[in-house]
C-alpha cells in the first residue's frame, strides 16, 4: 500500500479561529487599557480565558511571562471540577496586576 497522500486527520478539522499570539496579546491589552483601575485592587483585573486560547497560552507561556518584564505580574488560574488539573474545566481566567502598587487590602 502506498503512502501517496500525507493527509492527516488534524488537516481535516483545522480549528481556523485559533488566536496566534499577537491576538492574545493585543486583547489583554486592550482590556488593560479600558480598565486600568482594576489592576490597583487585590484581585488584580480578570479577564475570562476563552477556550481558543488555552491551547496556545498552554504552549507559550511567553506571551504572559513577558507582561511581567514591563511591570506586570499576570496570573493564570484554572477551575476543575474535581481539585486541581482533575476533571473538567469550571473556569479558566488571567489576572492582571500592576506591580508597583500595593492594594490597600494587603497591607
Amino acid at each position: 500500500m502506498s503512502d501517496e497522500y500525507d493527509v492527516l486527520i488534524d488537516d481535516l478539522f483545522m480549528d481556523e479561529t485559533k488566536p496566534t499570539a499577537q491576538d492574545i496579546r493585543q486583547a489583554i491589552n486592550k482590556k488593560i487599557r479600558s480598565n486600568r483601575a482594576a489592576t490597583k485592587t487585590a484581585k488584580g483585573l480578570e479577564m475570562d480565558v476563552p477556550d481558543s486560547w488555552v491551547d496556545v497560552l498552554q504552549n507559550d507561556a511567553a506571551i504572559l511571562y513577558d507582561y511581567g518584564a514591563v511591570g506586570w505580574k499576570v496570573m493564570w488560574y484554572q477551575i476543575h471540577s474535581e481539585g486541581p488539573g482533575e476533571g473538567d474545566l469550571i473556569r479558566s481566567w488571567i489576572s492582571v496586576k500592576d506591580k508597583r502598587h500595593v492594594a490597600k487590602e494587603m497591607r
